[in-house]
C-alpha cells in the first residue's frame, strides 16, 4: 500500500491558534478576579446619585444642581479619549501592570474625593472626579483584554457574559447600598463615599491577586498570548472592527441614555408613580444578571454573532417605537424587549473583537470601545435633553432611539453581506478543544492544500513511494484494516485537489 500523508497546513496565523493561558482552574480564578476588579470603578460612578440629596442639603459643602451636574460630568469627559492610551499601554506592558495602575489610579481619586469632600473644596472634588474618570474607564479597558488573553477563543462569550452580568451587579451596588449605608451613620454622606473607598480597596487585592497569578501562568506560557507590541502595532486594526465599535457607539447611546430617563417617562407618559416606575426602569439591570451569561454561552456553541446583533437591534427599534406610539397602557412589555436587547449587546460586542483582532492590539480596541462609548453617552444625555425641551415630551427621543436600532441593523447586515475573513469568523461556534473557530483550521487545510505547488506534490509523492508497499498483518483487532481506510482516506483528499489523480486503481481490492 502506498502511504500518503494528506497535506497539512504548513502555518497558520499564530494569534488565530493561540491557546487561552492558564490552566481549567487558574482561568476560573482569573475570572473570578477580573468580575472583582472594576468592582469599585462601577460602585463610586453610581453612588453620586443616591448621595445626591445629602450633599445638597450640606450647608457648608454649599452645592447646587449645577455644580453637581459638574461632578458627574467630570468622570464622563476623561473617557472620550484616555481609554485608547490606557488601553495601548495594555498592549506594551502587559494587563497585570496596566490593571494595577488603573486601579491604584481611582482608589487614590476616590480618597482625595472623600477628603475634598470632608474639608468642604470644591474644586477638589472636581479634579478628584477628574482622576476617577482617568482610571475607572481604563479598568473597564483592562478586564476586557483579561478575559480576552485567557478565554480567547474557547469561552470567550461566556467569560464575557459574566463579567458582563458582574458589571449589572456592580450598578446595583452603587445605587442601592450608599443610601443604606448614609441612614445607617446617621446621615453623614461622608460614610457612602467611605464605602466607596473601601470597594476600591477591595478592587485593588483583586488586581494584586491577578498579577501574582497572571506571573505565574505567563512563565510556563510564551506563545503569542504572553507577547508585548509596541504602540504602532497595536494601530493595525480591520474594518470590521470599526464597524463593531460604531454599532456599540449607537446602541450604547440608545441605551445608556434610555436607562437615564427612563423613570421619568414612565412617569409622564404612563402616570406610573415614583417606586413603580424606578421598578420598572430597574427591569435592564436585573435581565443582565441572567442574560449576558446565558447569550455568551449561546454564542460560544451556535456562533452567528452578526445575526443575533441584527435581532436584538429590531428589538431595539420594536420597543422604542412601542413606547413612542404608546400602543397600550403598559409598559411592560416593550421594556421586557428593551430589556432582552441591553442585556446582550454588549456581550455579542465585547465577546466579538478578540476574534477580528491581533492579541497585539486587543487593549486599544477595547479602548476604543471605551470612548465610542463615552462619545455616545455624552452626546446622547444632551441630546435627550434638548429634544425634551423642545417637544416638551418623549416621543421624538423614542424616535431617534429607535432610529438608531434600524442603522445597527444594517450596520450588521452590511457586515454579513460583505463577507471578509474577519466577519465569517463571527459566524462559527467556538472549539473548546483547541480555541479557534471549528471551521478555521478545516478551511486553511483546503486552502493550503491548493496552493501547495506542483513540485511540492511531486517531492511528497516520491516520498511516499519509499513507504510500505503491503498492509501490515491484522492485529486481530481490526487496527490495520482501520489504518488503511485512512490511508485511503488521505489519498482520495489529496486525489481530489489533482495531486495524484485517481491512486486507487494501485490500491489491493481496487
Amino acid at each position: 500500500v502506498m502511504v500518503v500523508q494528506p497535506v497539512k497546513p504548513d502555518r497558520m496565523a499564530s494569534w488565530k491558534k493561540a491557546k487561552p493561558g492558564g490552566s481549567i482552574g487558574e482561568r476560573r480564578l482569573v475570572l473570578v478576579l477580573a468580575c472583582i476588579i472594576p468592582l469599585g470603578s462601577h460602585f463610586i460612578r453610581k453612588a453620586l446619585g443616591p448621595l445626591k440629596t445629602a450633599m445638597l442639603a450640606d450647608p457648608e459643602l454649599n452645592l447646587d444642581n449645577t455644580k453637581f451636574a459638574m461632578l458627574l460630568s467630570a468622570t464622563s469627559l476623561p473617557n472620550l479619549l484616555v481609554p485608547i492610551f490606557g488601553g495601548a499601554l495594555l498592549d506594551m506592558r502587559g494587563s497585570r501592570y496596566g490593571t494595577l495602575l488603573f486601579v491604584l489610579i481611582t482608589l487614590i481619586g476616590q480618597i482625595c474625593f472623600t477628603i475634598s469632600a470632608h474639608f468642604r473644596v470644591f474644586s477638589g472634588l472636581l479634579a478628584s472626579q477628574i482622576l476617577i474618570g482617568i482610571g475607572a474607564g481604563s479598568t473597564v479597558v483592562s478586564q476586557a483584554a483579561i478575559s480576552s488573553e485567557y478565554f480567547q477563543g474557547t469561552e470567550i462569550g461566556f467569560a464575557i457574559g459574566i463579567m458582563e452580568s458582574a458589571h449589572n451587579l456592580s450598578n446595583w451596588m452603587g445605587q442601592a447600598i450608599p443610601a443604606q449605608v448614609v441612614a445607617y451613620f446617621g446621615g453623614k454622606f461622608l460614610a457612602g463615599l467611605w464605602a466607596g473607598v473601601f470597594c476600591c480597596f477591595i478592587s485593588l487585592i483583586a488586581a494584586i491577586v491577578y498579577a501574582l497569578v497572571d506571573s505565574r501562568c505567563k512563565k510556563k506560557d510564551t506563545g503569542p498570548c504572553s507577547q508585548k507590541s509596541l504602540f504602532f502595532e497595536s494601530l493595525s486594526l480591520p474594518q470590521v472592527f470599526f464597524a463593531l465599535a460604531l454599532f456599540h457607539m449607537l446602541f450604547s447611546t440608545a441605551h445608556q441614555s434610555f436607562d437615564n430617563i427612563s423613570a421619568n417617562l414612565l412617569t409622564v407618559r404612563f402616570g406610573d408613580n415614583a417606586v413603580k416606575a424606578g421598578l420598572l426602569a430597574s427591569i435592564d439591570n436585573a435581565m443582565g444578571l441572567l442574560m449576558a451569561p446565558l447569550m455568551g454561552q449561546i454564542l460560544d456553541c451556535f456562533g452567528r454573532r452578526l445575526q443575533f446583533a441584527m435581532g436584538m437591534a429590531l428589538l431595539v427599534m420594536i420597543g422604542q417605537l412601542w413606547l413612542a406610539l404608546a400602543v397600550t397602557s403598559n409598559p411592560l412589555l416593550p421594556l421586557i424587549l428593551l430589556g432582552i436587547s441591553n442585556s446582550s449587546v454588549p456581550t455579542i460586542l465585547r465577546s466579538s473583537v478578540p476574534l477580528v483582532v491581533n492579541p497585539s492590539g486587543w487593549g486599544t480596541a477595547f479602548g476604543i470601545f471605551e470612548a465610542f462609548e463615552a462619545m455616545g453617552t455624552f452626546s446622547g444625555n444632551l441630546a435627550a435633553g434638548m429634544l425634551k425641551d423642545l417637544t416638551s415630551s418623549y416621543v421624538l427621543v423614542n424616535l431617534t432611539f429607535a432610529l438608531f436600532g434600524l442603522v445597527c441593523f444594517l450596520i450588521a447586515l452590511v457586515m454579513v453581506n460583505k463577507g471578509s475573513e474577519e466577519a465569517r469568523a463571527l459566524a462559527f461556534p467556538l472549539d473548546h478543544s483547541s480555541g479557534v473557530c471549528c471551521a478555521d483550521e478545516a478551511k486553511m487545510e483546503q486552502k493550503n492544500s491548493l496552493k501547495s505547488s506542483p513540485e511540492t506534490r511531486l517531492k511528497d509523492r516520491s516520498s511516499s513511494k519509499k513507504g510500505a508497499h503491503s498492509m501490515p498483518e491484522s492485529n486481530g483487532n481490526g487496527s490495520s484494516r482501520r489504518e488503511f481506510n485512512g490511508v485511503l482516506a488521505g489519498v482520495k483528499q489529496i486525489s481530489s485537489y489533482g495531486s495524484f489523480g485517481s491512486l486507487e486503481e494501485g490500491l489491493p481490492g481496487h
